[in-house]
């Protein structure tokens, strides 16, 4: 408990600070200075606090020791105790209070417990050399094998201790005792924690060192707020002065501007600022304009009058704003739109004439003026704001994740807010002790600063929304968040802020804000305790110790030795040419693959499960563009279901007993089935019933899955909330820094890996040991597999899985020479599943009459063949065309064919019903044959993540292939939309 409520949110709050210094210093060493000294800053105000409770405390015990000494040496026994007792009444003491001279210890060991714990797990650091330190992550063994860094950090320690000025005689030997604990303690530590430590310390004795006395502490004073008004020959120099440098800038700005786009190009202007090869150039140059608008009001400061101090102070404030710029240009990328890139330049030519008007106020008007920013409410206006981020991240979004998907999670819903409620109490805990010891005018410009922000995220996270996907996907196809799309909100964001906050200061409505503020963190509880109380709350850990096979079970996986079976197994996201992959590398398997032929040419109708799944069902009537067309007024869920529903009415009318696992709950395939009481229709998470049976196997083969945070998804939760509101310009970045893959998501991994990746694995490793066979009648059964869908978790030659099979790539989805090795190993474990099934099934002799396809809804993204003719050198989310088909009918034996068949997921019906029925729009086998001539023509639908809406009429389709002959040749590719 005491861990979740101090040390864990150090940890998550020292990471992300470590990582955003790195990604700027680009040294993971240097980091750790800095991330040292930003620290030491941050923990000033704590420190100043525990540094005056402990001079609180030494002057009371200055006052008491003596009284003490004189009743101890005067009185004994229970007189002695009634003396001491008055005393400490008369002082309003308790003898426990002398725990608080080792509170300025206590606020130090926290981060120093948090950077250990920190350090310990960061991936980073592991064999990252730091001069002459060869492995951040391992002790520095610089002297022969000795540790030389736990010296140096002592040395630092005792030098302080000596140093600091207000240290009594027994406060020096307690921090000589501990410098030394240090040392035995840290000896071994890793050397990342060492140079952590040790900067900390050198902070600490460079602060004791009183440079102002050694300098002339009130001659500095003195120069410092001597006020300066030039007049006379002061004066013209100092004109003269400003001048220079603002013609110098100016000559700068247009001799760039001249070398920079006349020589390149003599085209007009407009044309020039669309150039993708200057848009760098002429961010950079337009910065230097309201630099030197600002310079020039700056004169009016120096003209005015100065004081050294109030120049320093404000040259500062300057400087810090514009390297804030400088860095914001720099890091994030501007749209190409000529409107958009000045609309952002606007925006900073604003902040910087805002910046210029301050420069010259004195500081006791923009005190005063800042106070009438908050109407004297700046403390529930900043705590207000605090609490409504604090509710929104850590309770009303997580409460709306959880209820889109209560199966991802594996604990409740009032389990997983309480664990991520911790984090917002701590922070509002800290800023409730830091909030006296801030100045009232920085005070007052926090509050409006935190309004601001609190405002933006609400705009960003309900009113300029965006969708990226099943929160389970990790992967963001990052056009989703494209750069003109995120300036463009980025900007109505800002802009409904600022007159929100504008209006509110200008009318002095700061109390009906806080109001405001209140009433909808109180309206953001409710909808979570909405939430509460409208999901499912059966999403417990699974049972390991109940190993019995669900009720289904018998019914599930029986054949028919009589009469004639027909199964079908739909592998998400298989890619179809890895199967000669497969072969080639493990050709042994070939004979258990009798008499199936295997399409390589099998074209998928979209990139994803959402556009598929229809026209596998039921046929070409049913690909996105054909509903699209066919019928415009019918919402996708209806679409759905009557797609889903094709199979088992078709099957359930000619006798035989039918097992559907896809969409079984939509009401609409449902109301949709001509003989319900012929399917069995499992559940949407039935795969879980089989998870026991895996796990009661894999610990009687010694195999132990280790998982840290089975039901701690805080984090994740955590790092979403923020995703989502943050502008929209900095997601891309948070993306793509180590924040979502290698932060949050592996708590995802691991919630994935049981909550969907060994629900999936049970049923297919064992479906051949699952087997029976009667002479009961026909079977139909469609089975749906997402063991082939990211995560992937499988090792080449290992059932034992794992969170990074292939650890020479950061993360998955990525290629090498082509392929996604995760993605294959686990396609590797399918097949040989698959075998094992198809031998089972000849044991049994229900092989002979039983008609079996093997399908997937689409590629992921490595198909080499693909990758290679579209010259793709990284994983393409949106084009995933490469399917797996493959076919036995009865009574097929002989060798494994590979057909040169031009083939499409749409044809799956065609296959499975051929000889049973004949449906309208659905070939048979011999049409089939003719049509998959040399000269078929094909069509292939592309979509953006965020149009897996069920709610719409139509398919978002983005881009419209038509492929004629193979899809294995570029010029047989047409965009025809």
């Amino acid at each position: 408990m005491l861990y979740n409520i101090f040390i864990q949110p150090l940890v998550i709050i020292l990471r992300a600070i470590y990582l955003g210094i790195n990604y700027f210093a680009g040294n993971l060493g240097i980091s750790l200075m800095i991330l040292s000294v930003v620290m030491s800053i941050l923990l000033r105000p704590f420190i100043k606090w525990a540094a005056g409770v402990q001079d609180k405390e030494r002057k009371i015990q200055n006052i008491l020791s003596p009284q003490i000494a004189e009743i101890k040496k005067t009185f004994h026994g229970a007189e002695q105790h009634e003396e001491l007792s008055e005393l400490y009444k008369r002082y309003s003491y308790n003898p426990i209070y002398a725990i608080r001279s080792g509170l300025d210890l206590f606020v130090q060991l926290l981060p120093l417990m948090a950077a250990y714990i920190m350090l310990s797990e960061l991936e980073i650091i592991k064999g990252v050399s730091f001069y002459a330190i060869k492995d951040l992550s391992k002790p520095d063994n610089l002297l022969a094998g000795i540790n030389l860094l736990p010296f140096v950090m002592t040395v630092f320690n005792v030098l302080a201790a000596i140093t600091a000025k207000k240290f009594t005689k027994r406060e020096r030997v307690q921090a000589f005792i501990i410098a030394a604990l240090f040392l035995v303690m840290l000896y071994n530590a890793p050397s990342a924690l060492l140079i952590y430590w040790t900067t900390n310390n050198f902070i600490m004795l460079v602060k004791n060192i009183d440079f102002y006395g050694i300098f002339g502490g009130d001659k500095i004073a003195r120069v410092l707020d001597y006020r300066f008004v030039p007049a006379g020959w002061k004066k013209i120099c100092v004109n003269a002065f400003i001048v220079i440098i603002s013609m110098s800038v100016l000559g700068i700005f247009f001799a760039h501007f001249y070398s920079t786009f006349v020589d390149i190009t003599h085209d007009a202007l407009g044309s020039v600022i669309n150039s993708i090869n200057t848009f760098q150039n002429i961010y950079y140059l337009l910065f230097m304009i309201p630099a030197v608008f600002a310079w020039m009001l700056y004169t009016r400061f120096i003209l005015s009058g100065f004081t050294i101090r109030e120049l320093i102070a404000k040259t500062f404030c300057f400087a810090v704003f514009t390297i804030a710029i400088f860095f914001y240009m720099k890091n994030v990328q501007f749209p190409m739109k000529v409107f958009l890139r000045l609309s952002t330049f606007l925006l900073i030519l604003f902040g910087y004439a805002l910046l210029a008007f301050l420069l010259p106020v004195s500081s006791e008007k923009i005190c005063s003026f800042s106070s009438r920013l908050t109407d004297d409410h700046r403390n529930s206006l900043f705590f207000s704001s605090i609490i409504f981020a604090i509710i929104f991240v850590c309770v009303l979004y997580p409460s709306l994740t959880y209820r889109s998907d209560p199966d991802f999670f594996m604990d409740s819903l009032a389990g997983t807010i309480s664990k991520i409620s911790i984090y917002g109490m701590t922070l509002l805990f800290a800023l409730i002790l830091i909030w006296p010891l801030i100045p009232e005018f920085v005070q007052n410009i926090l509050a409006v600063i935190a309004a601001f922000l609190v405002c933006m995220a609400f705009i960003n996270s309900f009113v300029l929304t965006e969708n990226y996907g099943n929160i389970n996907a990790i992967f963001i196809d990052e056009r989703v968040m494209k750069v003109e799309r995120a300036a463009i909100k980025d900007l109505l964001s800002i802009s409904i802020t600022t007159v929100i906050i504008f209006f509110c200061v200008w009318r002095k409505y700061i109390k009906n804000l806080v109001i405001t503020f209140v009433l909808i963190s109180i309206a953001m509880c409710g909808v979570s305790v909405y939430c509460y109380f409208n999901i499912r709350h059966d999403n417990n850990l699974i049972n390991t110790e109940n190993v019995n096979f669900p009720e289904y079970h018998n019914r599930l996986w029986r054949f028919s030795r009589t009469g004639k079976n027909v199964f079908a197994i739909f592998l998400d996201g298989f890619t179809g040419e890895h199967v000669k992959k497969f072969f080639a590398e493990y050709p042994e398997f070939i004979s258990d693959f009798e008499g199936f032929i295997y399409f390589p040419d099998t074209l998928a109708t979209g990139p994803r499960t959402f556009f598929s799944t229809p026209s596998i069902y039921a046929g070409p009537d049913y690909k996105p563009n054909t509903l699209n067309d066919t019928q415009p007024n019918v919402s996708i869920i209806e679409k759905y279901g009557n797609a889903i529903s094709f199979l088992p009415n078709i099957f359930t009318s000619n006798g035989y007993d039918s097992v559907m696992s896809e969409s079984t709950n939509n009401p609409i395939y449902l109301n949709a089935l001509k003989h319900p009481e012929s399917v069995l229709n499992l559940k949407y998470n039935w795969m879980n019933d089989y998870v026991p049976y895996w796990l009661n196997w894999a610990n009687k083969n010694g195999i132990e899955i280790k998982i840290q945070n089975r039901e701690d998804i805080s984090q994740f939760l955590i790092v979403l909330s923020l995703f989502r509101s943050i502008p929209f310009s900095l997601r891309s970045k948070m993306y793509n820094t180590g924040q979502w893959i290698w932060g949050a998501s592996e708590q995802v991994s691991e919630m994935m890996l049981v909550k969907s990746f060994l629900a999936n694995l049970a049923p297919l490793q064992f479906m051949g040991d699952f087997v029976q066979a009667d002479d009961g009648k026909s079977t139909f059964k469609f089975l749906h597999s997402t063991l082939s869908h990211a995560l992937w978790y499988m090792q080449p030659d290992s059932l034992l899985p794992v969170l990074d099979p292939y650890p020479q790539t950061k993360g998955q989805g990525i290629l090498v020479d082509g392929i996604i090795p995760e993605h294959y190993y686990t396609e590797v474990h399918i097949m040989r599943f698959l075998a094992d099934f198809l031998i089972k099934l000849k044991k049994a002799g229900v092989y002979d009459n039983t008609r079996i396809v093997f399908v997937s809804d689409h590629s992921w993204g490595d198909s080499q063949t693909i990758n290679k003719i579209f010259d793709h050198t990284v994983y393409i989310d949106s084009f995933r065309p490469d399917a797996l088909l493959m076919f036995k009918d009865f009574n097929s034996r002989g060798d494994l064919i590979t057909s040169n068949a031009l083939m499409s997921i749409e044809d799956t019906p065609a296959l499975l019903i051929d000889g049973i029925a004949k449906a309208p729009g659905i070939y048979t086998i011999e049409e089939l044959k003719k049509l998959s001539s040399s000269d078929r023509i094909r069509t292939y639908c592309e979509n953006y993540p965020d149009s897996d809406n069920m709610n719409v009429n139509t398919f978002s389709i983005i881009k419209l292939w038509q492929v004629k002959g193979t899809m294995f040749k570029r010029e047989n590719w047409t965009e025809i939309q």
